[in-house]
């Protein structure tokens, strides 16, 4: 599939690439009130987005799959539900909600790239050089954050 592109597979079902190359599915709730979080909403009104139930993660042939399970398992707290050694792990990062990496779909040669360094330096009006990583993050909450820098710290 091409960067930027938008397919549809089945009626309830869309392959989108992002202009990075990021490949998404989306699909539709067969039950949209399962969906709803139980924690509550935010103030305002609904929002036409309800959940996203997983979000896959590329990584490259042979990654330590188990060591990253460890890492979210044991830093973040986020239980981790499979990992199938050499090839996947999949972590629970809320309601209903699932982190997956899995070996790249295109094989050992596959380039996986998840950073877009830039040295500030070279940007006018910066006061000290440092890099920024402009590539893709992830956004989590973390129940306990001094807690998850702690054991970051010890590992």
């Amino acid at each position: 599939m091409e960067q930027n592109s938008i397919w549809k597979k089945k009626n309830d079902e869309l392959l989108v690439t992002d202009p990075w190359g990021s490949m998404f599915k989306i699909v539709i709730s067969e039950d949209p009130e399962a969906e709803l979080d139980p924690r509550g909403v935010q103030k305002g009104g609904p929002s036409e987005g309800l959940a996203m139930r997983d979000l896959t993660v590329y990584a490259p042939v042979g990654s330590n799959f188990a060591g990253i399970g460890r890492y979210y398992e044991q830093v973040l707290s986020a239980p981790l539900i499979e990992c199938v050694d050499g090839s996947s792990c999949t972590i629970s990062v809320g309601p209903r909600q699932t982190l997956t990496f899995t070996s790249h779909p295109d094989g050992p040669g596959a380039s996986v790239s998840h950073d877009d360094l830039h040295d500030e330096g070279e940007i006018k009006g910066a006061t000290r050089q440092f890099l920024s990583n402009y590539g893709p993050h992830i956004s989590m909450y973390v129940a306990d954050l001094r807690k998850c820098y702690n054991k970051a710290a010890a590992l």
